[in-house]
């Protein structure tokens, strides 16, 4: 490893403890004036390519930089038609990482990270359930819209929360921090679909100040200790493909997982730009 190698694994390692996650979360809810926030977005914006059509309302309408990471779809944005009965659709705006059939396995590679079915949503069935079904991985950066929304029509039935480091679910986590997904912090999502069931598990990053769960708004990072929590809805929520569950500070990851197999995917590819409501795959 040369010293740029090294500088990098320093920062990746530095980078991943909660303290600082913490910190960045209480930050972003600092209320700044009106044109300081102004000023913040629209250099937030040019630095990082953002596309100020995409906002849901004026830079300087946003009270805090928490309410534009979280910021809503933007006024008049259509989503595609969503068949959600029988298509796994993308949940975010974001890049494509990978998606394929687990076939067997209960384990899969994306970018020489290998991601335990058990490992990622600390569920023991998860195995069994998913071995002969699909997957997809999803990165959002810091450039993309932050909410998460359902990925198929059916019901959300509940949620485990698992404390965790954040690594950062870039390159550099890629590289430098294996096993990442499995040690990250994050939230998994358990949906009952008509094609059997579907879980979404939020993964966080260096500096997400929080993951929110919409249904309760549970939301994590709230407090420097932490332990699990495994939550039943006493009534299962019925939701249709494209409604709001979910939300992220900042960039990090979603892995959806479905029992059933795919019998054809969708034509995004490996490292290609996906957009809510895309489709990722379709049932027999």
């Amino acid at each position: 490893m040369g010293l740029v190698g090294l500088l990098e694994h320093v920062v990746t390692h530095a980078s991943s403890h909660a303290p600082l996650s913490w910190a960045a979360g209480r930050m972003s809810d600092w209320h700044l004036p009106r044109p300081v926030m102004g000023a913040l977005v629209k250099g937030y914006c040019r630095a990082l390519g953002v596309d100020r059509a995409g906002l849901d309302r004026a830079p300087d309408d946003y009270e805090c930089l928490n309410a534009f990471f979280a910021r809503g779809l933007a006024p008049g944005r259509e989503l595609p038609g969503m068949d959600g009965a029988a298509t796994v659709v993308s949940p975010v705006d974001g890049v494509l990482q990978d998606a394929g059939s687990l076939e067997g396995r209960s384990e899969f590679l994306v970018k020489q990270q290998r991601i335990g079915l058990k490992g990622l949503t600390g569920e023991d069935l998860a195995e069994d359930l998913f071995r002969g079904g699909s997957f997809a991985l999803v990165y959002l950066s810091p450039r993309h819209y932050h909410r998460v929304h359902a990925p198929a029509d059916g019901t959300l039935t509940g949620y485990r929360y698992l404390p965790g480091r954040f690594f950062p679910v870039n390159r550099l986590g890629m590289e430098h921090a294996p096993g990442m997904f499995m040690r990250n912090e994050r939230v998994t999502l358990f949906f009952d679909t008509a094609s059997g069931p579907v879980w979404l598990c939020m993964v966080g990053a260096s500096f997400v100040g929080r993951m929110t769960v919409a249904c309760d708004g549970f939301a994590t990072n709230q407090k420097l200790r932490k332990a699990p929590l495994v939550r039943s809805l006493e009534t299962p929520l019925a939701v249709q493909a494209g409604d709001e569950v979910g939300r992220f500070n900042l960039g990090s990851s979603v892995v959806l997982l479905s029992a059933a197999p795919a019998s054809a995917f969708g034509l995004c590819q490996s490292g290609e730009e996906v957009r809510l409501g895309d489709l990722l795959w379709r049932f027999a």
